[in-house]
């Protein structure tokens, strides 16, 4: 896993990020952004506009992030893509253990810097990862949730969702639907369109009953 601090590229560490100017018991919304094979392509929309106010790092546990596809929106944006790309740090995560050391390590980060984490729940689809094992880390990443909105921290977790009619469904969804109930908002991504999911029975009905 990459050092948050030396991402692929852009530079965000504590030293070159803004004053941590967030004032204490302030609450930051946590966003979940589900959806289709389009969520990536909205994932990175929404990337782009949070690095405009804030400088964000991604922990990338799905090999989504396209570098390009920002540089893209910055030029159409009449921004300078080294600008805009700067403001974007990256960690990698290829286990669920990596996962969960991932966001403990960005913890060290003001919280005036934003997180994304990209397709962490496809981790635990992994074939090789035991039912407890699984039940025990989702705790974890429920838990640092929980600690990121205690501490301020804006954090958006982006999952593709497979239907079941599709040869590979998503694995393990009652857990993906335990953590998603915790998250202050849900947007539900299909075909490029997006529409807001409140806590209760519609995000229940999305990932059990379909």
């Amino acid at each position: 896993m990459e050092n948050p601090q030396q991402p692929i590229f852009g530079t965000v560490s504590p030293n070159t990020v803004p004053p941590d100017t967030v004032p204490p018991n302030k609450v930051v919304p946590s966003t979940a952004l589900l959806g289709d094979g389009s969520v990536w392509e909205r994932a990175h929309d929404l990337l782009f506009q949070e690095q405009l106010r804030q400088p964000v790092v991604v922990l990338d546990a799905a090999c989504r992030l396209n570098p390009y596809q920002l540089a893209e929106r910055a030029s159409l944006a009449g921004l300078s893509p080294e600008t805009v790309l700067s403001r974007v740090g990256i960690m990698r995560a290829m286990t669920v253990y990596q996962l969960i050391e991932g966001l403990r390590r960005l913890r060290s980060l003001p919280t005036t810097t934003g997180v994304m984490v990209l397709g962490a729940h496809g981790l635990f689809a992994d074939p090789d990862l035991e039912a407890d094992e699984a039940a025990f880390y989702h705790a974890r990443l429920r838990k640092a949730l929980c600690v990121y909105q205690a501490e301020a921290r804006s954090l958006v977790l982006v999952e593709r969702i497979r239907r079941s009619r599709e040869r590979h469904p998503t694995e393990r969804l009652p857990l993906l639907h335990r953590l998603i109930q915790e998250t202050t908002h849900c947007l539900w991504v299909h075909q490029h369109h997006s529409r807001r999911l409140p806590r209760g029975k519609d995000r229940t009905s999305l990932l059990l009953g379909h």
